[in-house]
């Protein structure tokens, strides 16, 4: 019957080769338990102590390399950072043109919606705070957070507004002749 080939681990010959080193025991009580030719052992010893330095070479590598990447990835968030400023930029000046003055008492509820769409489109995209972007265009945050809640509505007031038609002739007549 033929002999059967033993092969090791990786963290087998370790193991062995760290009893042989650390724990002081003889080559020959180890070659004995595991069942190694001693010719064997040396080789392994000898590819361990040639390769080492690949272990400290690694971790440095390994470090080196994380750095690099979070580097690359940074650099590349920036840059698209850089890319987003650029359009939002552009954006806003095209925009600001139909938008007129948003900081005057009263603004048409198309701008008003568009003003909103335009603040949680960017916002979105940019990652950045809804209150920063508000800020951005002279607008104050509560005047903003109202247009929010009137979104998609015309404005409502408060009172009943007199229209031309509740008047009749002969008290428009009656006005006019007074003044």
């Amino acid at each position: 019957m033929a002999d059967k080939r033993r092969t090791f681990s990786a963290e087998e010959k370790v193991l062995i080769l760290r009893r042989h080193l650390v724990d002081k025991i003889p080559v020959s009580d180890l070659c004995d338990q595991y069942g190694l030719n001693p010719t064997v052992f040396y080789r392994w010893q000898k590819e361990f102590f040639e390769n080492g330095t690949a272990a400290f070479e690694r971790r440095a590598d390994g470090r080196e390399r994380k750095l690099e990447q979070k580097v690359a990835a940074l650099t590349a968030k920036l840059s698209h950072k850089d890319e987003v400023i650029a359009e939002i930029m552009e954006a806003h000046v095209a925009l600001k043109n139909t938008w007129g003055g948003l900081n005057a008492s009263w603004v048409e509820p198309d701008v008003r919606d568009a003003v909103i769409d335009f603040v949680d489109t960017w916002s979105e995209k940019t990652e950045l705070p809804t209150r920063r972007l508000v800020g951005w265009f002279g607008v104050s945050r509560s005047k903003f957070y109202d247009w929010r809640k009137r979104y998609g509505r015309v404005n409502e007031h408060n009172a009943w507004m007199p229209r031309d038609f509740w008047l009749e002739a002969w008290e428009k007549e009656a006005i006019i002749g007074y003044c």
